[in-house]
């Protein structure tokens, strides 16, 4: 299982951590000399059972928000933070929206640094923080008061949340992904890349499908969860040495696949959610940033059924972009304004292969109603009773 923090700046998120685990998650040496988080940082623990219980802390400050949506990619549970001297703070609400809009199923919410306020502040924040949790997706959650000064209510928190593994859903979807937030070289082995793993299993001789220039990459070696192992699935943070390619060539935000998802696309259908309290509207045809697993970058939105988004309001939209990515049906994206203010909007990806032409016609709204609302096998039967003509079964695969 993988539990994400989320929250402000300076509100005790990587102090919680290792509290919870007794590992300091910020490594970099500029980290430790400011006192901040910059990178995403990892921390491991077993529970009760000796399961391993993985978490990922992302920075709160508002210029590396784009390194939270990376580190929130994945994840199983997400532990929002919140110190009781501030209260809700803007960086709350944001990773609060990317949490939803992504759609980590469930959350937590942590009331840090107990001991400067008080009881009475403290549960003035709680009320606070229920009642704007409240009006979102996730709705009634547990709150927990901590100090991590005096350790109050750390074991508490501890106990629940580690006691969560069985909780994890088992994955349906058959090949190997995993969106790479880090990469780095093992000296004498190879190049090694961390990340969640996304959807089914790989195993130490595997070979895989590396970024956009789909380099074959042999499988040499796997840590899952901070554990040398054979293999490793959904629910898993994992490191993975690979043989084939150089240093040079992986970043973040690269997709490390099975073979069987060798497709990439440069535009995709999808159904856009923005929120009843998104900072302003989306028109059509404007350039937004995507955030996609661990990767950002700029997109054309083309609105299929409206001229304009207004928030509240759902609907089907086009995205077009200069870089190929491997996306996958049922993948969810987030829009950012092309200035990285603010979040905006999610979505969920419907169509990897969409028609330009007759891109707005009533039986193309159709059918990515179908899309949005179908399981699986009903979405293909009908695309497949329906297209104006042939598909390509193995971008549906």
């Amino acid at each position: 299982m993988i539990i994400g923090t989320a929250g402000h700046i300076d509100h005790g998120k990587t102090s919680l951590v290792k509290a919870l685990t007794g590992v300091d998650a910020d490594r970099l040496p500029e980290e430790k000399a400011r006192g901040i988080t910059i990178d995403l940082g990892f921390a491991y623990a077993p529970n009760a059972r000796g399961e391993t219980v993985g978490f990922v802390d992302v920075p709160g400050h508002e210029k590396f928000v784009h390194t939270m949506a990376a580190g929130a990619t994945g994840i199983d549970h997400g532990l929002v933070v919140v110190a009781a001297d501030d209260g809700i703070m803007p960086q709350t609400k944001e990773h609060l929206r990317i949490l939803d809009l992504l759609g980590v199923p469930s959350i937590s919410l942590a009331i840090t640094k107990t001991d400067l306020v008080g009881l009475d502040r403290s549960e003035e924040v709680r009320r606070d923080l229920e009642a704007y949790i409240g009006a979102t997706r996730f709705q009634s959650v547990k709150t927990y008061l901590v100090s991590t000064k005096t350790g109050s209510g750390v074991d508490v928190l501890k106990n629940d949340l580690f006691s969560l593994v069985d909780s994890v859903a088992e994955d349906q979807a058959e090949h190997f992904r995993l969106a790479i937030d880090r990469v780095f070289v093992v000296k004498g082995v190879g190049v090694a890349v961390t990340g969640a793993v996304i959807a089914g299993r790989v195993h130490v001789g595997d070979t895989l499908l590396l970024g956009i220039k789909q380099h074959p990459v042999k499988v040499r070696s796997i840590h899952a969860q901070n554990q040398p192992s054979q293999d490793a699935g959904v629910g898993t943070r994992c490191g993975i040495v690979i043989s084939g390619v150089e240093y040079t060539d992986v970043e973040r935000g690269d997709w490390l696949v099975a073979p069987e998802l060798a497709f990439l696309t440069q535009r995709f259908d999808c159904e856009i959610d923005l929120p009843h309290d998104a900072e302003r509207l989306i028109k059509d045809g404007e350039q937004l940033l995507l955030h996609h697993g661990t990767e950002h970058l700029l997109t054309r939105i083309i609105v299929l059924n409206a001229h304009e988004i207004l928030p509240g309001q759902k609907a089907f939209v086009q995205c077009s972009f200069d870089k190929p990515l491997s996306i996958c049906w049922q993948d969810r994206v987030v829009f950012r304004d092309s200035g990285a203010r603010h979040t905006l909007a999610g979505g969920l990806v419907l169509d990897v292969d969409p028609p330009v032409r007759g891109r707005k016609k009533p039986e193309r709204q159709e059918a990515l109603t179908n899309l949005a609302n179908s399981s699986l096998s009903t979405a293909l039967l009908d695309a497949l009773l329906k297209a104006p003509e042939p598909i390509n079964l193995s971008h549906w695969a």
